[in-house]
Order: C-alpha cells, then sequence, then structure tokens
C-alpha cells in the first residue's frame, strides 16, 4: 500500500514540475497549381502524449504567406507540426478536402518551409 501511495505522489510531483520553455517558430508559403491559397486557416501544434497543443494559430495572408510561433514547456525536446485543411484541385474536376501535416524537423527553433505547392504532390 505504501508503494502505491509513493507513486502516486510522485506522478503528482512529476506534473506540477514545468519542463524548460522551448521556442518555435515557422514560416512558409502554401500554393495550388502556383497560386496562393489565401485565408487559409493554419494551426501550429505540439505532439504530446495526451492531447496535442495548440501554440499558435493564423491564416495565410493574400499571397498566401504565413509565420507562427509558439512555445511550450517540455522535458524532451518538443515535436512540433503545422496542420491545415485545403482542397487543391482541377478546372471541373471533384475537389476532394483534405487535411495536411507537416513535421518540422526536431530540435530546431525557426524552420522555413519555403513553397508548399499541393498540386505537384
Amino acid at each position: 500500500m505504501r508503494y502505491i501511495i509513493n507513486i502516486f505522489f510522485m506522478i503528482i510531483f512529476l506534473f506540477k514540475i514545468k519542463g524548460y520553455k522551448q521556442n518555435i517558430t515557422v514560416k512558409g508559403r502554401i500554393l495550388c497549381k502556383g497560386i496562393p491559397l489565401q485565408y487559409l486557416k493554419i494551426q501550429l501544434k505540439e505532439n504530446d502524449f495526451f492531447y496535442d497543443d495548440i501554440l499558435d494559430k493564423s491564416e495565410t495572408n493574400e499571397d498566401g504567406k504565413f509565420m507562427l510561433s509558439g512555445y511550450d514547456d517540455e522535458y524532451l525536446p518538443i515535436t512540433p507540426y503545422i496542420q491545415f485543411v485545403y482542397k487543391c484541385c482541377e478546372l471541373f474536376e471533384d475537389c476532394q478536402i483534405d487535411t495536411k501535416v507537416l513535421n518540422i524537423p526536431s530540435m530546431v527553433s525557426y524552420h522555413d518551409f519555403g513553397d508548399i505547392d499541393y498540386h505537384k504532390l
């Protein structure tokens, strides 16, 4: 019984202690057949054990560009990614709405995705 109580208090202690602050900034431009996807909602998230944290959210501008920044307190290196819902289709074809997740390289505080054209994928 004492063993269970010790484990219980250890778990509470671990959840109370914060990790260290880790920052991430990402930018890029999202295109469809070379045309900027304007006002596309985009989120910067961080993969966690129980649920993913939303670190920042925004929209692409008129030129399809975005910049997101956020931070999280973690013991281990954070695993950030961006997520958005988009459609990129040909004229007169059925358009499928798709959710895209792009992982960010680990152990970086800044990443430039450059131009991301989904018609070419």
